[in-house]
């Protein structure tokens, strides 16, 4: 789904790992036993272990966030190598960076061997160990802030007990934010790239869509399809990833790649059902070819803990939910709020919103809009549409700039001397 030019991929290797972190107890008061978490690193850890950044991973994603993979040599990049390597944004001459898979998993196949795509972190198709059974929809339902607890789980396998920054995209980029409203370890900055502080309506219905197609797929069987003969609902999670295509790219790049040329300069639309169009044949592989690769029931949990996440919401206050400005002044840690012009889940407008509710509050906040045609996807920093580069060019400085300290240090000169 991502695409770099040679000159933004990252050239080091990720090291990653496998970890058993026990019994874990979710927010919900579930305990999920023996819980195995993958998690990636590049760049080295400084002797008083201060230089870590934090990489939650997105909802379709594993922890491969970039570069080559010693696992698996068939991958050779992440979805954001655009600002990771010396001299970037994330440089790894600087920081230690840490990306954590999510418990449900979704992603398998940037570390799949073969086509039996293992997967690393306890998930809906991992052995309960009660039953011998692959779990299915018995495993409890998680929240991201469960998500969050995993990751401190694993930083504290590698004694880090405290972060230079947590900085995510997408969902990666709400889990971001939960570190810096609720942090189980000191942090002192949060990026959160095309990613909102809660969902809404409007991107919870898509998402919902999202489930019902493979709810639809006869083989779904009520999440009980892992012994099936018929095998997995492949055909439903198709078409959800179809859907989920549609939904993160920016219509312009639709216009741009495909207007409205056929598959088959031979076979006219207009002329028969079977025919298609372009813009379907390009949807129909890409999903085809992710559909081999995912859980099904972990895009279930998934997407849930997508809608259900709330900025500082915990299972105590849950009904009576806070207002955006109540869980705003949670977060006490200087916050980068990057957006995308034309992104469909994670509208602009809300996190304009709520970077202009942290700077009411007197919170330190910054706030950019990345441009292009690619929508939520442009916030992979990649140079994907033509005339973006200097847009790329000042968002990536800003973040630099942010997480050096140097930015901090400006502004505070420049309200010392105002």
């Amino acid at each position: 789904m991502v695409w770099h030019s040679p000159t933004e991929i990252y050239d080091g290797v990720v090291e990653h790992h496998v970890i058993k972190i026990g019994d874990f107890t979710t927010v919900n008061d579930a305990v999920i036993k023996n819980v195995q978490v993958g998690y990636e690193t590049t760049g080295t850890l400084n002797k008083d272990r201060s230089n870590a950044i934090l990489i939650p991973a997105p909802v379709t994603g594993s922890s491969h966030f970039a570069g080559s993979s010693k696992r698996n040599p068939r991958v050779n990049h992440g979805y954001w190598d655009s600002i990771i390597g010396p001299g970037k944004p994330l440089d790894t001459n600087k920081y230690f960076l840490v990306s954590v898979e999510a418990l449900c998993a979704i992603a398998a196949e940037d570390h799949c061997e073969d086509v039996g795509h293992e997967r690393l972190t306890t998930g809906p198709a991992s052995i309960d160990p009660d039953t011998g059974k692959p779990y299915g929809k018995t495993f409890p339902l998680i929240q991201f802030r469960d998500l969050v607890h995993v990751q401190k789980r694993v930083l504290d396998e590698l004694k880090i007990t405290k972060l230079h920054a947590v900085a995510g995209f997408s969902a990666g980029g709400a889990q971001a934010l939960e570190w810096a409203a609720a942090p189980p370890l000191p942090v002192e900055r949060v990026v959160s790239v095309a990613a909102l502080a809660w969902p809404t309506p409007y991107g919870m219905a898509k998402v919902s869509a999202w489930r019902e197609a493979i709810m639809l797929d006869p083989k779904w069987k009520e999440g009980n399809y892992y012994d099936s003969p018929e095998g997995p609902p492949i055909h439903g999670l198709a078409l959800a990833f179809r859907l989920f295509l549609t939904d993160i790219t920016g219509p312009s790049e639709f216009d741009n790649k495909f207007g409205r040329r056929w598959a088959d300069s031979e076979k006219d639309p207009a002329l028969a059902m079977e025919h298609k169009y372009g813009v379907y044949q390009h949807l129909d592989s890409k999903a085809a070819k992710n559909a081999a690769t995912i859980d099904a029931n972990s895009f279930m949990y998934m997407t849930r803990a997508l809608e259900a996440f709330s900025l500082g919401i915990t299972r105590e206050n849950r009904e009576g939910a806070p207002r955006l400005q109540d869980a705003a002044e949670l977060i006490t840690v200087p916050v980068l709020l990057v957006s995308s012009k034309n992104d469909q889940l994670a509208l602009p407008s809300y996190v304009k919103r709520t970077a202009q509710i942290l700077e009411g509050q007197g919170k330190y906040v910054k706030h950019f809009e990345l441009e292009g045609d690619r929508g939520h996807m442009n916030g992979t920093f990649a140079l994907t549409s033509p005339g973006v580069e200097e847009n790329r060019r000042k968002a990536k400085k800003l973040m630099k700039t942010f997480l050096s300290n140097e930015l901090l240090e400006i502004d505070q000169e420049e309200a010392m001397a105002s």
